[in-house]
């Protein structure tokens, strides 16, 4: 289990934000507090649960060789080992150029990454679902 990516992704992200000094103040409310924000929001997540297959049937039927490169980049983009470099790169732009809030705020956002992969890693191997591959075929 802790050879799987996801631990070691979780591992690096932690490292990365106690060997960066993390003295960021945690959000202790949440915001907005208007109802009108979360009636959208969970109804813009309940969408997009429900047209989940349709749209992507929809796209996969009407792709481009330039879709797919966008597609290509952004899952590049979106590994682990990316994203956790560019979290670093931007907290050391943040802090060479004085901006502190923005420094802070990727530490934040490392927290949360860290977090995230913990319960990936965690419920991962409890569940035992792999994730469909370009077939569809769990």
């Amino acid at each position: 289990m802790f050879g799987s990516p996801s631990v070691r992704a979780a591992a690096v992200s932690a490292l990365l934000v106690v060997a960066l000094g993390t003295n960021a103040r945690a959000q202790l409310s949440l915001r907005p507090r208007q109802g009108r924000f979360w009636v959208t929001a969970g109804g813009a997540i309940a969408a997009a649960a429900l047209l989940d297959e349709s749209a992507r049937t929809f796209w996969l039927d009407r792709h481009s060789s330039f879709a797919s490169s966008l597609a290509d980049a952004g899952n590049f983009a979106g590994t682990g080992r990316n994203i956790i470099a560019g979290l670093a790169v931007t907290y050391l732009v943040a802090r060479v150029t004085q901006h502190r809030r923005a420094a802070d705020a990727v530490l934040r956002i490392s927290a949360g990454n860290a977090v995230s992969h913990v319960i990936v890693g965690v419920l991962k191997p409890v569940v035992g679902r792999h994730r469909p591959d370009s077939t569809n075929d769990a």
